[in-house]
Order: structure tokens, then sequence, then C-alpha cells
């Protein structure tokens, strides 16, 4: 479980794929919690026979440690915040020759992406962001369906709305 301060009680920003969660951006990020199934993967080449790590380079964010990593498949979050209106920003990597098709996301079982397929500017990966305006009644609930290709996700920004 997660200790949190009153003030941030209400707000969850999750780093997909992950035990530990990767430095923010001047925010507290999450490990990975409240999901069911999928697998977590990661787009930096690890370490290997004595050569060391090789990180993704990632356009499109100041958080390059948290979009590498994600978690993919068919899978879902339960996430607890209290009641009330919410800003929910998914953000995904999206990869150069990443397989065509896409996914399925649907945020209290509405369906908000049908099939997605993040889209990479350039030659690297990059980051991209969707966002929605969601309720909670005590849980936000999250379902990424694979479709021609495995969904994923990177990061799960979840804030009361102001």
């Amino acid at each position: 479980t997660w200790n949190l301060a009153p003030q941030k009680r209400d707000s969850v920003v999750i780093d997909a794929g992950t035990l530990v969660a990767a430095k923010g951006d001047g925010r507290l990020l999450g490990s990975d919690n409240w999901f069911e199934g999928g697998t977590a993967a990661s787009l930096d080449k690890a370490a290997d026979y004595g050569r060391p790590a090789q990180p993704a380079a990632i356009s499109g964010t100041t958080e390059r440690e948290a979009i590498a990593s994600y978690r993919s498949g068919t899978f879902s979050y339960r996430i607890p915040v209290p009641a009330g209106r919410y800003d929910l920003k998914l953000w995904f990597a999206a990869v150069p020759g990443q397989g065509a098709g896409g996914f399925d996301v649907f945020v209290n079982g509405k369906r908000v992406l049908k099939n997605f397929s993040p889209a990479a500017t350039g030659d690297g990966a990059s980051a991209v962001l969707q966002s929605f305006k969601v309720k909670s009644g005590g849980q936000v609930r999250l379902d990424f369906k694979a479709g021609t290709r495995d969904a994923q996700v990177s990061l799960i920004d979840l804030s009361p709305r102001r």
C-alpha cells in the first residue's frame, strides 16, 4: 500500500511496468500497483555480459524513465480514489516500426480509445498522451484490451479536477 500525505491521497501517478518507480519531474511517481494481468516490459536494453544498459531515447517527455517502462497485453487497473471528478492522463510509448494494428481502452466500462495505436514521431521512440475527464465512485476502473496488437500503457496520472 502507498502511504501518502493527506493533500496527495486523491492524486495517483503510476509508473506502469515497474517494481520501483522512476524519478518524476518534480512529482511523486508510484510503482505499478492495483493491476491484474499483462506483462511488465521496458524499451531500455538491459545490461548483458559486461555491457552496460542502454537507455532508449524517447522524445516528447521530461520523464523518460517512466515512459520507458510499460505494461502490455490484456490487463486492468482498479485504482482506489475518493469519489469525485478527475483528470486522467494516459501516457504511451510509441516506437517506429511497432506492429500495425491497435487496442482498446475502457474507463469505468466505457470505451475511450478504439483500435488505438500510438504513433511515433521521427526516428526514435516518443511519448504519446491521451487525456480524459472521469468520475470515481471510490474507484476508477481501467481496462486495456488487446486487439490486433497487445495493449500497453507507460504512465497513469489521475488527479482531482480543479
